[in-house]
């Protein structure tokens, strides 16, 4: 969901955002009891329609952004840290290191006023709380992402420059950028068959059937790169 890449629908748009903006390098010594700082806000963005199909379609043409387009549901991670280098003899010190996680997520919501039947409220339910849960996945892993960072800069041997202590932070920022950039590909790419088979996207990608019939099938629901019949995207 965390949707990175997608096809029509994008379940989830996870992007990873670890920015090396804030850095302070001036004097710096690790506070061993300091941990990243966490915040997480929910966006929800309003869905109408009465049907899985209508409902599919409204999301794709005003859901929240991924990275390959509209998603059902994205979660971002702003990542930057803070510190001081200190010359200390023939080495250097890291003082008051800090790294800080802002997360957003968005998440499909039922707009005020919309009539479903049981079957399609049920299925809508489904949907929104697998939306829910996958995003949630995704956050998890960034603040995951997160620690690791925090943990091999405090792990830096201060037995050596200043400057070359500066290179190695910013090459374990980038690395564990990337590192975590194909763990969330991964998941994503475990759920597709997840996504493809919920209640709601297998009903929204059946045909409908012609007006004089008494039955219709259509629902649909997406996830980050999933190869769903009508749509396949990526939650995240």
């Amino acid at each position: 969901m965390p949707g990175r890449r997608s096809k029509i629908v994008k379940c989830a748009a996870h992007v990873v955002l670890l920015t090396a903006s804030g850095l302070a390098w001036a004097a710096m010594t690790i506070d061993a009891a300091a941990a990243p700082k966490v915040s997480v806000k929910t966006i929800y963005y309003s869905v109408r329609g009465n049907s899985p199909q209508n409902m599919l379609t409204y999301m794709l043409r005003n859901g929240p952004h991924g990275e390959t387009g509209r998603a059902l549901g994205t979660t971002s991670a702003t990542i930057s840290q803070n510190m001081n280098l200190e010359p200390a003899g023939s080495g250097c010190l890291i003082r008051n290191y800090r790294l800080n996680v802002a997360i957003v997520m968005r998440l499909p919501k039922l707009a005020p006023g919309q009539k479903l039947n049981a079957s399609v409220r049920s299925r809508w339910n489904g949907l929104a709380a697998y939306v829910r849960v996958h995003e949630n996945q995704h956050k998890s892993m960034f603040i995951a992402c997160a620690r690791k960072i925090d943990q091999r800069v405090r792990a830096v041997s201060r037995k050596q420059s200043c400057s070359r202590i500066r290179a190695q932070v910013r090459a374990i920022f980038n690395e564990e950028n990337a590192a975590c950039d194909r763990i969330q590909r991964a998941f994503d790419q475990r759920e597709a068959s997840r996504v493809r088979n919920l209640p709601f996207i297998r009903q929204a990608a059946s045909p409908q059937r012609a007006p004089h019939q008494t039955s219709t099938r259509q629902q649909r629901t997406t996830q980050r790169s999933s190869p769903t019949p009508v749509a396949s995207q990526n939650l995240k």
